[in-house]
């Protein structure tokens, strides 16, 4: 049985494709634009993603601020931070919040399974 996973990024196309590729390997795919409708998402519904990977820009806010937000809504999830402006400073500032980990883009779609895995 697969995951449940929440791919939070305001990239349309990005979201799209990370979406088929998680579900080719057998994840039930969620997808938000932005930080609010990840929340919204996250407080609606009872059952909880496995894993988040969400996208460091957002519109309004940034994926760092929003890392402990999620965690006090969804505590069990695994989040990944995925950004292409990743810097030594950026990954030590995730982490602390709570972050399992910082992915580098362009994510290489034959490898997202492993990497939410």
């Amino acid at each position: 049985m697969g995951l449940l996973v929440l791919v939070v990024d305001d990239e349309p196309l990005l979201l799209w494709a990370l979406s088929e590729a998680l579900a080719a390997h057998g994840h039930e795919v969620l997808t938000a634009g932005d930080g609010a409708a990840a929340l919204a998402l996250l407080s609606g519904s009872s059952r909880r993603p496995d894993v988040i990977l969400l996208d460091y820009k957002l519109p309004g806010t940034d994926g760092v601020a929003l890392l402990p937000v999620m965690h006090g809504v969804s505590p069990a999830s695994r989040i990944i931070m995925v950004t292409a402006h990743g810097t030594p400073e950026l990954e030590r500032r995730a982490l602390a919040v709570g972050a399992l980990r910082v992915a580098q883009k362009p994510i290489d779609m034959d490898r997202v399974a492993e990497l939410v895995a």
